[in-house]
């Protein structure tokens, strides 16, 4: 039962995405001007952040523990979620232009998103079950 937390605190993760494809709309439809192409490059920043991440965040779990790094990733989440409703204003919108701004948030989410310990075999199959199955019930009708 030691995992129960750490796996209950991974669902973060997998909660917000069905919410942000629905939203991603409005961002499309005018707020910014972005194409569905644009929006598709945005949201792949976000998987190639996560797949960049996985072998750092996997040796960063084995050193600091589950709870730690998933407490972190939490925080990391957040704050990069907060930050996406800023990113066609901030800072990164003259160095990138407001594409590359949001490309670029959208890659720190994912990067923070790598972080999946290896829960042990009591709660694996909850954590799978609940990855794939929560999302459908909690997600936008």
């Amino acid at each position: 039962m030691d995992d129960v937390g750490p796996a209950a605190g991974d669902q973060h993760g997998h909660l917000h995405r069905p919410g942000e494809c629905f939203h991603s709309r409005k961002v499309h439809s005018g707020l910014y001007g972005l194409s569905p192409v644009e929006m598709g490059q945005i949201f792949s920043a976000f998987v190639f952040g996560t797949a960049l991440f996985q072998i750092p965040s996997g040796w960063l779990a084995d050193r600091v523990g589950p709870r730690r790094l998933l407490t972190f990733a939490i925080l990391w989440w957040s704050l990069f979620t907060a930050v996406t409703a800023l990113a066609g204003t901030l800072f990164t919108v003259r160095l990138l232009g407001v594409l590359g701004s949001f490309i670029f948030i959208r890659f720190l989410i994912g990067a923070g998103a790598a972080a999946y310990p290896n829960f042990n075999s009591n709660v694996r199959g909850y954590r799978t079950g609940s990855n794939y199955t929560g999302p459908h019930f909690l997600g936008p009708r």
